[in-house]
């Protein structure tokens, strides 16, 4: 068990880790919400395909659609808005990096609202590590470009919604068939966020878009939701929401690497050094729930 979610952990962080990519590769032309919504509509109707062809009901579980709504627009709509929205000025791989304090606000949050998943010492340890490294990459931008700030705070904030929604499936969401829930959430962020997209941003009168920027929406919508999500449910099955949190010391990783190969992005020194920080405040945290299962098994 403990290496098939390992395995879960690797398998969904190569999922989201290329996604901040895609979007500012696709930000460039597509307004952020219409960005958003072709998405999770292309994502939505991917995974429709496959419940159909498995022959599964997804009508039978239609008791949890408040559940599926809330995390429709909490762990999707609003976070992929804000970090698409934010990658307008600030570089992928910044917007990887801070979003790797996604269990900082997990394990916190998981602390006040689920049992079997409390804070410790160590835990505490970690989120503080996580906060000052945070602090490193947000207050000297403070003193500089406007856009820089908003968009880290926009990345912090989208975070947080990461974390709630994270929570929120441990508590609300477990037990269902395999594809249900992805679907159901996918389909109740497509629509929160089509009449959003129609309203403000009018995609109708936009030009049609190069090639890159259709491929970074398909890999969003197939690889950042589809399969992504498939992954993130099977591990909201068998582990905790800290846990899960946890595929958030990988992405910013992978987003880092691809930022700086395929796009020529440069990080500052105190990005590098609050990455770290980060970091390794979540390794010290993931280091704990390790030596707790020893114990608790000895």
């Amino acid at each position: 068990m403990k290496y098939h979610k390992l395995i879960l952990i690797l398998l969904l962080a190569c999922c989201f880790g290329p996604s901040f990519l895609f979007m500012k590769v696709g930000v460039d032309e597509i307004p952020p919400m219409t960005l958003v919504f072709f998405r999770v509509f292309i994502a939505a109707l991917t995974l429709l395909v496959l419940l159909k062809l498995q022959g599964k009901k997804l009508w039978l579980h239609r008791k949890h659609a408040k559940h599926f709504f809330v995390m429709g627009c909490v762990a999707c709509v609003l976070p992929f808005f804000l970090i698409t929205t934010s990658e307008k000025t600030i570089s992928s791989s910044l917007a990887g990096l801070i979003n790797g304090s996604v269990p900082i606000f997990a394990v916190t949050l998981a602390h006040f609202t689920l049992p079997n998943d409390r804070l410790s010492m160590q835990k505490s340890i970690g989120i503080l590590l996580g906060i000052i490294g945070l602090a490193f990459v947000l207050v000297p931008s403070l003193e500089g470009n406007y856009g820089d700030t908003q968009g880290i705070l926009m990345v912090i904030l989208a975070s947080v919604g990461y974390a709630v929604g994270m929570v929120y499936s441990k508590k609300h969401l477990q037990g269902l068939p395999p594809l249900v829930a992805p679907t159901w959430q996918l389909i109740m962020a497509s629509a929160s966020a089509l009449p959003l997209c129609l309203f403000f941003e009018k995609p109708w009168t936009l030009p049609l878009p190069s090639f890159e920027a259709m491929t970074s929406v398909l890999g969003l919508a197939w690889i950042g939701s589809a399969l992504a999500f498939i992954f993130y449910y099977r591990l909201i099955e068998v582990a905790g929401a800290s846990y899960l949190s946890y595929c958030t010391l990988l992405f910013p990783l992978i987003a880092l690497a691809l930022g700086v190969w395929f796009l020529g992005e440069r990080l500052t020194w105190n990005a590098y050094v609050g990455g770290a920080l980060i970091l390794s405040g979540l390794g010290i945290a993931t280091e704990l729930v390790k030596r707790k299962k020893t114990y608790e098994m000895a």
